[in-house]
Order: structure tokens, then C-alpha cells, then sequence
């Protein structure tokens, strides 16, 4: 990779959350996968579709959450400043910790995938196929919704990693330190292109910032870092660590800016001081000390202890040191202090070059010496020990040829050397068959323990054929559960999902925990008790007072109407001046007009009018049919719900359509009838 590529952390792609993150999978797995299956299909076109599912799924996830890994830095591989900035920023340990857990969480689900995948094979039926594989996605989702404060982490990291300065750390560089509010940011500004924000309190600039500018046809970088206080590095901020990080992994000329007007807050003592104290990272460094603010104070007018500070730091310091007096207010000096940096820059670069060369010219001398011989050191008691085995060894292999042979192996037995034939070539498989044996026999032979073997047993039980071993037997589990029955899967379900280890435990805490409840009620006070009893009553009472009121609504008086005398009705019509006659008349019409049965109009029905069309007229219009309803149903719920069925029941059917859900609109003006030259003529159609 190129170092233009290997440090754009601008590049890195957004990390979503969790629950995004599983919407995203489980959709694209539905888009990417056939959706359609029937139980009609054969077994092993349903296992297939099932485990596509699956599959997709879980290369879904993995692939999302390598490239969440491959995107970020290896702290390891990247350039110290880097890597040091990250962990004065973010917290090395964190951040490793955080991208370990994304691709734990990648490998645990290949393997979740290899489990249900087994599974889905022997599977029977397209129940337990779609069981097998919603468990197997719930499973993989809840990993992943795991790692949601990891992927928020890494998100804030890569909003701070955009946020970073392109520092390139093999340019030439020119970087700012001293004390707070001296003017390293006003000195950047004047010198680069760059727009710093420059205020008159300190710790105006708590980032670093790049500059470029260009001198004698070369490129240069400045590098504006926030102010320093003197005190130990393990009491200094985040702000002041990224600081040191510049200086210490960085190679340039550093420019020491000192306030000669002293109006930073500190004295010239304190900032040669804070000067001594970051000491240790200035080697192998080019220094410049710039002493700004001269149109405030002039080096003239320095008292002659300051002046002997100054001179101090060429005998403390033996780095290459040079001076430079200028004002970043006015701008007088700046010019000539950057072009100082840039010369020193300059010459140890060339320094370097010739350091490069003479390491080349060692190395290639170096591999023309003869080296000796060097042999490894072997301790005495590995030796010995080595001297013991193969005696062992030995006396095991005489013991065994002493041993008779026809005792120990079979006739037919390829392995065997035969006396006849002492010139006999084996193959190579028949060599290793022979050396087991006799490793073999040779311990069988030569045991002294009384330890029971599975080939002791094996004798014991009828030999090799009849014997079968007993797996069960090693089992980390209770003598009485050893030889129970349990099946794997059970009803669709894992059935080591819902064991618990710890059931008894719980139960006997759940026993102790409903014997203090019981002691508790023991203890309760006696007005608890008085209360339920008057609450009891009180209840018996309203139930009482219920049953009263419906049986008043039930025992209302019937009044039957009294049959009345003609001789009253003759009084009562002569009171009202009717005619009797008449009245007489239209009771009679009445009375016969009841007595009949009601006769059903024929109705005249319309050729254009539909058979069940007429069924609905003659049910919603004929009141006997009404009637029907009305006495075959007891609520009126159930009036509505029988009115809806038959209305339901004819409900007409439109023609050709697949049915109620069918709203296709046919085309109203159909193109083969309406294309045509002729628009303007009389005719419509072709």
C-alpha cells in the first residue's frame, strides 16, 4: 500500500447500530432467497430451500462485520504516532477489545450455521425445517444484537478518526510546542495557508493542526500542538499527551516558541524549565528556540539571569540549537526563523541519506565473514535422560524376540518373518503393522499394574466380535442418569436449551422462600382477619339485595283483559253517537280477515333481473320470511348476524374475476382499437 492510502481514516465506512445491522441481513436474506415452498415438495427441495436461508444469513453477517474490521486500523501495523494517538484518544485496550468481539461474534456464527445445517439434513418435514431454521437466525440475531455497545464505540471512533488532521509522518515537518498562549498558532497562520483560531486566553488550540508551505522548491508541513505545562508526564491531560506523541514519533525540527514579554502567565524561568522536562523527546532532533513578542520586549533589555538561562541551554542541551528573535504581531523575523528550520531540516535529511548508505555498505560486508561453526548447547541432564530411553528401549526389544513367536502371532499373519525366507521385502504398510505389534505386546506382556483395560473386558465378554464398548460409562454425570433415554430434538426444540443444572437449588430456595411467606402470615395482626369477615358479609348482602331486585322484576302483575258484555259495548257506542250496525260490521271483516292465511302476490319478474337478485328481493320484502328470522333467532345479535349471512349468501359475484379480491380494471380504451392513422376522419375505429 502506498502512504497516501495507508492513512485516510475518512475513508472508513459508517458502523450501524445492532438492530440495523439485522434488518439490513434479514431482508436482503428474504430478497436474495426463494420465498414459495409447499409441504407437497420432495424432503430434500424443502432442506435445500431451508438451508439457502440459513446459509445466506450467515455470510450476510459475516461479511458485514469483516469488513467493519478490515475498514478500521491495526493499531499494530499503522505508524507509532498513529497508534500511540489512538491510545491517548480512544484507549488501545478498548478499541482491540471492541473489534475482538466482531470477529468472535463472525466465527461463532459459522459455527452456529455448521450446527443447524447438521441438523437440517436429517430433518423429516417441512415443520421442523422451518423450526430448525427460525432458531437458527434468532440465534445468530441475538449474537449480533450483543455487540451493540461495541459497534456505538467503534461508531465515536471513526467520527473522531475523520476528524483527525492528514498528517504525513515521512514529510519534512517543522513542529510548534511551548508553553500556553505564546503564539505557535499566530506563527502557523502567518507562515502556511492555515486558519487557526487565535484568542487572547490559553488553551485556545486543544487539537493538533497542519499547515503547508513551500520553500526552495520543496514541500513542507507544520504542525500547530497545544500548549504545555511543566509537570510529570503521569499527571498530564489528553490535550498535553497529544502533544508529546508529535514530538516523540514525528521526525522534524522542532520549534521551541519561549514569550519574552512573559505575558502567557509564566516566566522565561518556567519555560526554560518546561523546556528541560520534555528533553527526553527531543532526541535525535534539530532544535530551533524562537523567542517571540520582541516588539513588546527586546532581547536587549533581558536581565542578565534570564540572559544566562538562555546560554545555559547550549551546554545542557547536545542537540544541533539555534536562536531566532521575531514578532508574530508585526511579522518581523518569521521569515528568517522558517527559513532556519527549513536549513536544519535540510541537513539532517542529508545526514541521514549518508547513515543509510554506511548501514547498507556494513550489512553487505557483514555476510562476506566466515561465521563459525556454532553448536547447540545441550544440558548434561538431557543427555542422560536420552541415554535412559534408549536402554529402555532395548532391553523391551529383546525381551520381546526372546518371547516365543508362534505364541504371539498367527500363521497367516503378514507381518511375520519366516524362518525359510530371512530375505523376505515388507511393505511399507506391513513394517508399521509389525512395529505396533511388538510395541503392542511388548506392554501387554510386561504389565505390572491391575489397572482393568477395555481389551481385558473385551476377553472377559466373548472377544472382538461379540463385545461392544460402553461409551456411556465415562460419562460426567450421575450413576442414576448415565443410562436414561433423552433424545437431542424434541418436538421441533433443542432439548439442551431447556435443561438447567441448577434446578434442584432453585427449588429448594423456592421452598424456603414459601415457608418464610407462611411464617409471615402466621404473624398477621387479628384486625386483618376482623376485616375479611366484614367484607365477606358485606358481600353475602349486595348478592341478597340482587337477588331481590330480579325477583321483583319477575313478579310483576299480569292484568288479563275482562271480556266485555254486548250490552256494555251497546251502552258505550250510543255514549260516543256511533252507528252499531256498522262497527258490528267492520269487527266481523276483522276477525275473518285473521282467520285466513295471507296470499303471496305473485310478482312480475324482469328478463334483465338475475335468479339471485329475485331470491334477495323476496327475502328482504316477504315478512313472513322476516318473521323467521325473527323467531329462529333469541338476541339481537344474533338477528344481525343472520341478516349479514344472507346477504352474504347473495351476494353477487362480479363475472370474470378470480374472486372477491380481484380489483383488476380491464383496459378501458383497448389499443387495437384505438391506434390508427384516421384520428381526424369520421370513423373511430380501424
Amino acid at each position: 500500500m502506498k502512504e497516501s492510502n495507508l492513512y485516510r481514516f475518512k475513508d472508513i465506512k459508517p458502523v450501524v447500530s445492532a438492530k440495523e445491522l439485522v434488518d439490513v441481513v434479514l431482508s436482503k436474506t428474504q430478497r436474495k432467497t426463494p420465498t414459495e415452498i409447499h409441504k407437497g415438495f420432495k424432503i430434500t427441495r424443502i432442506r435445500n430451500f431451508y438451508m439457502r436461508k440459513v446459509k445466506i444469513c450467515q455470510e450476510l453477517f459475516r461479511e458485514k462485520l469483516q469488513n467493519i474490521i478490515n475498514d478500521f486500523p491495526k493499531l499494530d501495523d499503522i505508524h507509532p504516532f498513529y497508534s500511540d494517538l489512538a491510545n491517548i484518544l480512544y484507549d488501545r485496550d478498548h478499541y482491540k477489545l471492541s473489534l475482538g468481539q466482531c470477529s468472535y461474534v463472525s466465527k461463532s456464527l459459522i459455527r452456529i450455521c455448521h450446527d443447524y445445517i447438521k441438523l437440517l439434513k436429517f430433518s423429516s418435514s417441512l415443520y421442523k425445517c422451518k423450526m430448525l431454521k427460525i432458531s437458527a437466525l434468532g440465534r445468530m440475531c441475538k449474537l449480533v444484537k450483543k455487540l451493540q455497545p461495541s459497534l456505538l464505540y467503534l461508531e465515536e471512533v471513526r467520527q473522531n478518526l475523520s476528524r483527525l488532521p492528514s498528517i504525513n509522518p515521512h514529510k519534512k515537518t517543522i513542529i510548534l510546542s511551548g508553553a500556553p498562549n505564546v503564539g505557535k498558532s499566530s506563527f502557523m497562520n502567518i507562515v502556511s495557508r492555515a486558519n487557526v483560531d487565535v484568542q487572547s486566553y490559553s488553551f485556545t488550540t486543544k487539537n493538533l493542526y497542519v499547515g503547508h508551505f513551500d520553500h526552495k522548491l520543496n514541500k513542507y508541513q507544520i504542525i500547530d500542538t497545544p500548549g504545555l505545562l511543566d509537570r510529570a508526564f503521569e499527571n498530564r491531560n489528553t490535550i498535553e499527551m497529544t502533544t508529546i506523541t508529535a514530538l516523540a514519533h514525528i521526525n522534524g525540527v522542532i520549534l521551541f516558541i519561549i514569550d519574552i514579554s512573559e505575558q502567557c502567565g509564566l516566566t522565561i524561568k518556567e519555560q526554560i524549565n518546561l523546556f528541560y522536562s520534555i528533553k527526553s523527546v527531543f532526541s535525535n532532533k534539530s532544535i530551533v528556540i524562537g523567542f517571540n513578542k520582541i516588539d513588546k520586549c527586546n532581547m536587549d533589555s533581558l536581565s542578565i539571569d534570564n540572559k544566562l538561562l538562555i546560554k545555559q541551554i547550549l551546554d545542557n542541551v547536545k542537540n544541533p540549537i539555534k536562536f531566532s528573535s521575531f514578532s508574530t504581531l508585526t511579522g518581523v523575523g518569521v521569515e528568517q526563523a522558517k527559513i532556519t528550520a527549513c536549513e536544519l531540516l535540510k541537513n539532517d535529511q542529508a545526514e541521514s541519506i549518508l547513515l543509510d548508505q554506511e548501514q547498507l555498505l556494513n550489512t553487505k560486508l557483514g555476510e562476506t565473514k566466515n561465521h563459525l561453526n556454532r553448536t547447540p548447547f545441550i544440558p548434561e541432564s538431557v543427555i542422560r535422560e536420552r541415554k535412559l530411553r534408549q536402554e529402555k528401549a532395548q532391553s523391551t526389544n529383546n525381551m520381546f524376540d526372546s518371547t516365543n513367536a508362534d505364541s504371539i502371532t498367527s500363521p497367516c499373519d503378514p507381518t511375520n518373518a519366516t524362518e525359510g525366507d530371512p530375505n523376505k521385502q515388507y511393505t511399507m504398510r506391513e513394517l508399521k503393522l509389525k512395529k505396533k505389534n511388538k510395541s503392542r505386546q511388548s506392554y501387554l506382556s510386561n504389565r505390572t499394574d491391575d489397572k482393568v483395560l477395555q481389551i481385558d473386558l473385551q476377553n472377559e465378554n466373548g472377544g472382538a466380535g461379540v463385545y461392544s464398548v460402553d461409551i456411556r460409562n465415562n460419562y460426567d454425570i450421575k450413576e442414576e442418569y448415565k443410562y436414561d433415554v433423552i433424545p437431542e430434538i424434541y418436538n421441533g426444540k433443542n432439548i439442551s436449551d431447556f435443561i438447567d443444572m441448577d434446578i434442584e437449588k432453585k427449588l429448594l430456595e423456592l421452598e424456603k422462600e414459601e415457608e418464610e411467606l407462611y411464617d409471615k402470615d402466621a404473624n398477621i395482626d387479628p384486625l386483618w382477619f376482623k376485616t375479611q369477615k366484614i367484607l365477606e358479609k358485606m358481600k353475602l348482602r349486595l348478592k341478597s339485595v340482587r337477588l331481590d331486585a330480579k325477583l321483583k322484576d319477575q313478579n310483576v302483575q299480569i292484568y288479563n283483559k275482562r271480556k266485555k258484555n254486548i250490552e256494555e259495548i251497546e251502552k258505550k257506542l250510543l255514549d260516543l253517537k256511533l252507528d252499531k250496525e256498522k262497527v258490528i260490521k267492520s269487527m266481523t271483516e276483522k276477525a275473518r280477515n285473521k282467520n285466513k292465511q295471507p296470499v303471496v302476490k305473485k310478482q312480475k319478474v324482469k328478463k334483465d333481473i338475475s335468479k339471485k337478485k329475485q331470491i334477495k328481493d323476496n327475502i328482504y320484502n316477504d315478512e313472513n320470511k322476516l318473521s323467521k328470522i325473527f323467531l329462529s333467532t333469541s338476541t339481537e345479535l344474533q338477528r344481525k348476524k343472520a341478516y349479514k349471512l344472507n346477504k352474504m349468501a347473495y351476494k353477487k359475484i362480479t363475472k370474470g374475476t378470480k374472486g372477491e379480491a380481484d380489483r383488476s380494471i380491464p383496459s378501458l380504451k383497448p389499443r387495437h382499437l384505438f391506434s390508427g392513422k384516421r384520428s381526424i376522419g369520421k370513423t373511430s375505429r380501424r
